[in-house]
């Protein structure tokens, strides 16, 4: 309908104007650009993939020992363990094989 194409034109709109904000500014560059963020962005696909089966174990074992409130706000700091290891014995490891074919593939051309 036309409400939905003009909503979508404004929150499009909307987001070019707040990158091109964020973008401009020192100090919104200064916070994305900070080792933490950094850091999650290089581990983002290992969260992506691993966090929720992270968070309910967390919470499924310890909500049994602790409040489970108390599990389910701990269990971010989990899920970022988790990925950090799935980052660099998985993630990095296939990189890293995918990596030394490609050069076994060009040395046997």
């Amino acid at each position: 309908s036309m409400e939905r194409r003009m909503a979508l034109l404004f929150t499009c709109a909307g987001l070019v104007l707040v990158m091109v904000g964020i973008i401009e500014s020192p100090f919104w560059t200064r916070i994305f650009k900070s080792p933490f963020l950094l850091f999650l962005g290089r581990i983002s696909f290992s969260l992506y993939l691993t966090h929720t089966t992270a968070i309910v174990l967390f919470v499924t074992v310890l909500g049994q020992a602790m409040d489970p409130r108390v599990a389910l706000a701990l269990s971010p700091a989990f899920a970022i363990g988790v990925a950090v290891v799935w980052y660099r014995y998985v993630e990095q490891g296939m990189l890293a094989n995918v990596s030394l074919r490609k050069v076994a593939v060009r040395t046997q051309k």
